[in-house]
């Protein structure tokens, strides 16, 4: 009875039953297959980037290469003049093979 007297609708009610929480169980496959899943998780987290950055990472690679390579190398002592302008010294400085190819008169600016 409550304390006006009327029967309270709580007081009918069955006790509430105790929650008894307890660690469950681990699962048997889990617990079985633990290295093996360790090592697919290892795989995918190096092999995921590589296949996403491929592009990038193989132009880097490329790069470091070709730079130790450059690095290897003496530079010449001597400059190297890769466009000739003036025909006659173009004809002193090459090649016997190619003094014998048209020498263009007319050069693009």
């Amino acid at each position: 009875m409550d304390a006006d007297g009327k029967e309270s609708s709580l007081s009918n009610a069955s006790p509430t039953p105790t929650l008894d929480y307890a660690q469950r169980p681990p699962l048997a496959w889990v617990s079985r297959h633990r290295r093996i899943l360790i090592f697919l998780a290892l795989c995918f987290a190096i092999i995921g980037p590589i296949w996403w950055y491929w592009s990038p990472l193989k132009t880097r690679v490329l790069w470091l290469y070709w730079t130790r390579q450059a690095a290897a190398h003496r530079m010449p002592e001597k400059s190297v003049d890769l466009f000739i302008r003036d025909p006659a010294k173009a004809i002193k400085t090459s090649p016997p093979i190619l003094a014998t190819w048209p020498i263009p008169t007319r050069l693009r600016s």
